[in-house]
């Protein structure tokens, strides 16, 4: 019989332990909380989910589980929302589509999910804009990298726009000046 300080043990605190489709899972039974004034009672379903998520067990079930083990839960929920690792996760940039190789069917199916706001969509997302899609990315790839990839592409299209940017001032100075 697993104890509750094992369970507690195995609460992640960082994104870089736990694949993306557990963060999937973790976000959707959090949005389908829906809204309520009660901020105590939404944080509480949130350690509760939190705790299911990752542990596989409810906590109502756990053995000894009091009113003060809640603290410990929260604090290693606290330290998993407020994880920075995810902002130095390592990605081969390698792996990712240049702005050129992306074709227009894929341009606009990426933008299509992304104006569903939704997690779900971020393995299929990803997949688009890598150069080989990965079979089972969503158990393939931690949390971190995932976030990653998407400030590494943020990035990408920053350097492409200021490029073509340079790039029609350049055109721009040179029509000015043969006219």
């Amino acid at each position: 019989m697993v104890t509750k300080e094992e369970l507690l043990n195995k609460l992640p605190v960082r994104w870089a332990d736990i694949t993306l489709k557990q963060y999937i899972q973790f976000r959707n039974l959090i949005e389908q909380l829906g809204g309520t004034d009660d901020f105590e009672k939404v944080y509480r379903n949130m350690l509760d989910i939190y705790f299911y998520v990752f542990t596989g067990v409810q906590l109502y079930d756990v053995e000894g589980f009091r009113q003060v083990d809640y603290f410990k839960v929260a604090e290693r929920f606290n330290a998993f929302e407020n994880d920075e690792s995810n902002t130095t996760a390592q990605i081969d940039e390698e792996l990712i589509k240049d702005f050129d190789q992306i074709i227009f069917e894929d341009l606009l199916k990426y933008m299509n999910l992304q104006e569903q706001n939704n997690i779900s969509n971020w393995p299929e997302m990803i997949n688009i804009l890598l150069k080989e899609p990965i079979d089972n990315i969503e158990n393939q790839m931690n949390m971190a990298e995932a976030n990653r990839f998407f400030f590494v592409l943020e990035n990408q299209l920053t350097d492409y726009l200021k490029a073509l940017e340079t790039s029609l001032m350049e055109k721009l100075k040179k029509k000015h000046k043969a006219q």
